[in-house]
C-alpha cells in the first residue's frame, strides 16, 4: 500500500543526512546545491534552492 506525498518535490538530504523536500525545484538529482530551510515538519524539512 502506498501513500500520496503531502508535498510534491525533490527529496534531498543534508550533510548530516536529514531529509529535505524541495518543492518545485530545478535541482538535478545527484548534484550538490545550497538550500535555505524555510519550514519543518516532524519528519522532514522544507527548503528552497538558493543561488
Amino acid at each position: 500500500m502506498s501513500k500520496e506525498a503531502k508535498v510534491k518535490g525533490l527529496m534531498a538530504r543534508t550533510a548530516s543526512y536529514k531529509p529535505v523536500v524541495i518543492p518545485e525545484s530545478s535541482a538535478v538529482p545527484g548534484s550538490f546545491c545550497d538550500v535555505e530551510i524555510f519550514d519543518a515538519t516532524p519528519g522532514y524539512f522544507l527548503g528552497r534552492v538558493i543561488s
